[in-house]
């Protein structure tokens, strides 16, 4: 993040996504408040409270707990993790180089929209119980 200051891209160093603290990768990925907006919204979606909202610390819990099982919650947590952390800094990016800003709903919205896809197009969805498929919009 500092690399983009010594550029000479930046000219702040405050978070492109609340525009209130410095940006951290703790603060944009987790503190923000743009950033735990997404975040509370899918973690009601898919009933999942996240460990930390400390980035090494996740990023610990997530390998541990996360790793290799097969069962629909990790897959589902696996997804969200990975979809949260890239459309957050796809965001990021936009806002910085093409001036672009998109609403936290949109980004919920394409999360939830690329979650569904990968659900779909796995034979595994047939273990998923009533109440996620409903939830993700997947057939019954």
């Amino acid at each position: 993040m500092d690399r983009l200051q010594f550029f000479g891209v930046l000219t702040s160093s405050t978070c492109v996504l609340c525009g209130t603290s410095v940006e951290t990768h703790d603060h944009l990925f987790f503190q923000c408040r743009f950033s735990a907006a997404v975040w509370g919204s899918l973690s009601t979606k898919t009933h999942t409270s996240w460990p930390s909202t400390s980035w090494v610390p996740l990023l610990q819990w997530a390998c541990t707990h996360l790793h290799r099982r097969k069962d629909y919650r990790h897959l589902i947590s696996r997804l969200v993790l990975s979809a949260t952390v890239y459309f957050l800094w796809y965001e990021r990016n936009n806002r910085i180089f093409s001036r672009r800003h998109r609403s936290t709903r949109d980004i919920i919205g394409d999360i939830s929209e690329l979650i569904r896809s990968r659900l779909l197009g796995l034979e595994t969805r047939l273990q998923i119980p009533v109440l996620q498929r409903h939830i993700w919009r997947l057939s019954t």
